[in-house]
């Protein structure tokens, strides 16, 4: 009996030490990567966009731009241009028949918009939909700044930042979920922030399937 028990003994040291033998000297596991299916030398884009977050003036955008790429993941968008439609929130009528009056800066709106950006783009990723179709993505971030334009006729600088999700649909075609923040150098305005969503069809240029 004694002997039988030593046995188990032994017998379980050795195979939780031989466990932990393999643990430690595990063989790597090879992991494969994939090379971007799709990239882009030129983009142009056609969006629609919303400025949500004004108080006293909403507004929906027409939106055009064009990015050159020089590298897989970095790039410069030469210019990002946007034409406003002013939407009342009808804010500022009830200001003026409760109190009677409203300082002039915070009847002025956006007309227009114009960036300059750098994109650095370090995510590509494929995406299943639905358990049934694979959608090449990436995500970039931009970063630059330009002019805005008043209703009034005044304009002023602007910067901001940015993030873009892109969705290949074909060699040549993609679609682009862009969300930007700027801020503009405006004194006597609502607000000086501007949060721009738009949703873009995009016409890849130059871009190669691998």
């Amino acid at each position: 009996m004694r002997h039988e028990f030593k046995f188990l003994v032994y017998f379980i040291f050795l195979c939780i030490g031989q466990r932990a033998l393999a643990d430690a000297y595990d063989i790597p596991k090879a992991v494969a990567l994939e090379n971007r299916k799709y990239t882009i030398v030129h983009d142009l884009t056609f969006a629609a966009g919303y400025l949500p977050i004004d108080s006293f003036n909403k507004s929906f955008t027409l939106n055009t731009s064009y990015l050159y790429n020089f590298k897989t993941y970095a790039g410069w968008e030469v210019i990002n241009a946007s034409l406003c439609s002013n939407q009342d929130t009808g804010l500022k009528s009830n200001l003026l028949n409760n109190f009677g009056a409203l300082p002039t800066g915070f009847l002025d709106y956006y007309t227009s918009i114009v960036t300059t950006n750098f994109v650095y783009s370090p995510i590509y990723a494929k995406n299943l939909f639905f358990n049934e179709k694979v959608v090449n993505s990436e995500t970039s971030f931009v970063g630059g700044g330009g002019m805005v334009g008043f209703n009034s006729g005044a304009t002023a600088p602007l910067f901001g930042v940015g993030m873009i999700n892109r969705y290949f649909l074909s060699d040549s075609t993609s679609l682009k979920l862009d969300a930007r923040v700027y801020y503009h150098t405006a004194s006597g305005k609502s607000s000086n922030m501007i949060l721009m969503l738009s949703v873009g069809y995009s016409f890849n240029f130059g871009s190669v399937g691998k």
